[in-house]
């Protein structure tokens, strides 16, 4: 009885295991939309925040970009616009746009995928900027 028993419990613990196997490689993705864009203000140098010459450039401000949308990142070309707008490109087919205002706030962010960049026979070549 004790057997039998035994290899009940012995199978059915297989069985239990090979269940968690089989649903452990299961990984859905979520793929996150957000349009948020967060800046931080740099300091060329911490000590000096006024404007500061380094050879013929005068620095005014620079800002570190970041977004928890996993396409922003990898920014191949950034453009200011005479509108006061900012548009870059990525180099996974990704554009990235905002306006600053005089807080230094952005303003309007969108993060969007380059047009006809995506779809059938389409690959990161096809939109590798």
């Amino acid at each position: 009885m004790a057997i039998v028993m035994s290899a009940r419990i012995t199978r059915l613990l297989a069985i239990l295991m090979l269940a968690m196997l089989s649903l452990g490689g299961v990984r859905t993705i979520y793929r996150n939309a957000s349009q948020d864009i967060a800046l931080r203000l740099l300091s060329l140098d911490p000590a000096n925040s006024g404007p500061r010459r380094v050879g013929d450039l005068i620095f005014l401000k620079a800002w570190e970009l970041g977004s928890d949308n996993r396409d922003f990142g990898g920014i191949s070309a950034f453009s200011a616009l005479p509108d006061g707008r900012f548009v870059g490109v990525s180099d996974a087919g990704t554009l990235i746009g905002f306006g600053l205002t005089n807080n230094n706030r952005i303003d309007r962010p969108f993060i969007a995928p380059l047009p006809g960049a995506f779809g059938d026979g389409k690959g990161y070549e096809d939109r590798d900027s």
